[in-house]
């Protein structure tokens, strides 16, 4: 009876460790040497939709040089995109999105006559759920006294640009020749920003210098920022002669086709699915409007979460990586999408939350917060685990979060346990990942509206949770800001909101900066121990930042533990996070991923470790030509000035 029972079993073992990325076995996997990943695939019932559908090219007779090509994307009219690589967002910290790597044509002139029709091409995705990932292109011109634009279609807004002239290669590009091309078409720069959300451009090419046009090859083009900067070459290296270079395109399903997964999923509850999908959209103010959605197993899950149960549990409490329990002494218990620690004897310990007032209002709080956590699913936020409204005082019950707040280890409340710089970075990050997840990834966008430290959670390894969602508030999609009375903590507060009570993502970006300040400087958000005009930690910060003197604010243990170069980066994001103009602040996506950055680099070896910050040390920013506009742009900041408050207590 033994040996019948073990062999299905190690059947399906060898079934699982075959497994593919597509729909059904008859798809194929491959083409050439890429790997076809559904959605996408190949022939007949192998691809979700149209626009998914891959072409495999094998018109010769070496299987291994066979070529895969989008069908349905043609730029130009011209032939359909050929696919390098296809990627799926997973849940790591360090994960970009879903993203296809494809060749993409380049433009290019030669001459020392100009051809304006010649020297311009519009390059556009619309209508299709892809565009140009703005985190991991960059636009790039080569060749000698060139002068490249990236402009919208009808070349009214600059995205930006940049120039070869030797003389002018500075802050905004870059030359392998600093004294002069000699028409050897060996120098080049390149643009790091280009604009999020962006399906169509129209670049164009131009002598730096009409009057003293040096003739030669000018190329200019959107290229992998990681491909470029791993191949030196020249316009003259035949690696360019193809026309074609590698571009990075982010895409997502239609969100017809995300209910059709749902659906697929058997249930509308986040918390009860192994996949989730956030909103992308390109309806800037420069581009065609699209929404898609991007979507990736959740925390706790790894695999393809468009095929039906391809996102699966992984067991953390049998460490692949050397198969350490996670749990130290204490035993293991793999749960779904997470694990448990247990202690012997020791029953479970929850929170329960109780209103001291019985009022309509404080019924309605808790009624929103129930509302708005049945739709959260996140390892950075905190869990509810029950409720009961029928009780003459409303009651919700929540995981124990043990090692209490944020705010007590920041403002020496707590100085039995210091919080170091690495756990102040790791607790960063994870709470712009919370906050990213509920402006883009919840089933509908959610407004956290009181962000503060007081408000962030630590649990017993020290991981951040984001809790208090009494004033949240889900929006709909289409929705860019809730119009609401003004409800915050004075300190954390949005100016912008403040004047207009229009509450948007980007004031939580505001709230979250001054967490950042709080966690670089170990102050207060509102102190009265500060001068008048210095009361709120956030125009203190600013201020620190415009005269130079940041140094001289930071907590003893910052300047301690980190690295130079690390604490400018993160005092530059908050500060962008401060900006007192909401449009120019970044939106929490890509305040995560610079925050994921710092911390990748921070675990990187580092021969300057431990090197101490003096006090003589000062900050140089520089602004990056990014978005300029050929004429009056609607939207520009006036110059507001305004100051956040100063003078109240902080609640």
């Amino acid at each position: 009876m033994a040996v019948r029972l073990v062999f299905p079993i190690i059947l399906l073992l060898c079934s699982f460790a075959g497994a593919t990325d597509v729909i059904n076995s008859t798809c194929r996997a491959e083409c050439g040497n890429v790997t076809i990943k559904y959605p996408f695939g190949i022939g007949a019932g192998c691809y979700l939709d149209d626009w998914f559908e891959i072409v495999c090219d094998e018109n010769s007779s070496d299987p291994s040089t066979a070529r895969p090509y989008l069908r349905r994307l043609i730029p130009n009219a011209r032939k359909p995109l050929e696919v390098l690589e296809i990627q799926i967002e997973d849940s790591s910290p360090y994960s970009r999105g879903s993203t296809v790597r494809v060749n993409f044509p380049i433009l290019r002139t030669c001459g020392t006559s100009y051809n304006e029709s010649a020297s311009k091409r519009l390059h556009s995705l619309e209508g299709s759920p892809f565009l140009f990932d703005d985190i991991n292109n960059s636009f790039v011109a080569m060749g000698c006294d060139n002068l490249a634009l990236m402009t919208s279609v009808d070349e009214r807004v600059i995205y930006g640009g940049c120039t070869t002239d030797p003389i002018n290669c500075t802050n905004s590009s870059t030359s392998t020749n600093s004294s002069s091309c000699n028409h050897s078409d060996n120098c080049y720069c390149d643009l790091n920003a280009i604009p999020s959300g962006l399906v169509r451009f129209t670049t164009t090419i131009r002598p730096a210098k009409p009057e003293e046009n040096s003739g030669g090859c000018k190329f200019a083009f959107l290229v992998d920022r990681l491909w470029f900067s791993q191949n030196n070459f020249t316009t003259s290296n035949p690696l360019l002669q193809p026309s074609y270079v590698p571009v990075v395109l982010e895409w997502g399903i239609n969100p017809t086709l995300r209910e059709s997964l749902y659906a697929s999923a058997g249930s509308t509850l986040a918390r009860d699915r192994e996949f989730s999908c956030y909103r992308r959209s390109s309806s800037t103010n420069y581009t065609y409007r699209n929404t898609f959605y991007s979507c990736y197993c959740v925390s706790g899950y790894e695999g393809n979460p468009f095929l039906p149960g391809g996102c699966q549990d992984i067991d953390e409490c049998e460490d692949p990586k050397g198969g350490r329990n996670p749990c130290g002494s204490k035993r293991c218990k793999n749960t779904r999408g997470d694990y448990r620690c247990l202690r012997p004897l020791v029953v479970d310990i929850i929170i329960v939350k109780k209103s001291k007032l019985i009022d309509e209002g404080k019924l309605q709080e808790f009624i929103n917060e129930v509302v708005i956590l049945s739709q959260i699913n996140h390892r950075n936020i905190v869990k509810l685990l029950g409720c009961c409204l029928e009780t003459e005082v409303p009651l919700l019950v929540y995981e124990f979060i043990p090692n209490g707040t944020l705010s007590q280890y920041l403002n020496g409340e707590n100085e039995e346990f210091p919080v170091t710089w690495d756990m102040r970075l790791r607790i960063a990050t994870e709470v712009a990942r919370a906050l990213f997840y509920l402006h883009s990834a919840a089933s509908s966008p959610i407004f956290h509206r009181d962000i503060k430290s007081t408000n962030i959670l630590l649990d017993d390894k020290y991981r951040a949770k984001i809790a208090d969602f009494g004033t949240s508030r889900s929006i709909a999609i289409e929705q860019t800001h809730l119009t609401t009375i003004v409800y915050g903590t004075l300190g954390y507060l949005d100016p912008e909101y403040f004047q207009s009570s229009q509450f948007t993502e980007k004031s939580d970006v505001y709230s979250f900066g001054v967490v950042l300040a709080e966690l670089l400087t170990g102050e207060k958000a509102i102190s009265s121990s500060r001068t008048l005009q210095d009361k709120s930690l956030a125009t203190y910060f600013i201020h620190s930042m415009e005269e130079n003197n940041l140094f001289d604010i930071l907590d003893k243990r910052v300047l301690k533990e980190a690295e130079k170069q690390e604490i400018i980066a993160v005092a530059n994001l908050a500060n962008r996070c401060l900006n007192l103009n909401g449009k120019k602040r970044p939106k929490m996506k890509e305040v995560s991923v610079e925050l994921e950055g710092i911390q990748m680099l921070r675990k990187a070896p580092n021969d300057q470790q431990n090197n101490e910050v003096t006090e003589d040390d000062r900050i140089e920013m520089h602004e990056q030509w990014d978005v300029l506009s050929t004429s009056s742009m609607s939207g520009a900041d006036g110059g507001i000035a305004l100051q956040p408050l100063l003078s109240f207590k902080s609640g």
